[in-house]
């Protein structure tokens, strides 16, 4: 009734994509750090964003203590 061979075949298929799809340590850091410039690179042309973000934070913190 049940194949084995196709549970593990399908099994050993999920793992191995898994993998492949994992991020090494150094691409996390590199793309943080290119997300912190941007942002800072952003804060200071726009300097607003700043109380905006407190406040998106903040509304969002509400939201999902009241619900």
């Amino acid at each position: 009734m049940f194949d084995s061979s196709v549970s593990n075949s399908y099994l050993s298929f999920y793992s191995k994509t898994n993998l492949n799809n994992m991020k090494s340590k150094e691409e996390l850091i590199l793309m943080w750090v290119i997300v912190g410039l941007a942002a800072m690179v952003f804060m200071i042309t726009y300097p607003p964003i700043i109380l905006l973000v407190i406040f998106g934070y903040a509304s969002v913190s509400l939201w999902k203590h009241y619900n």
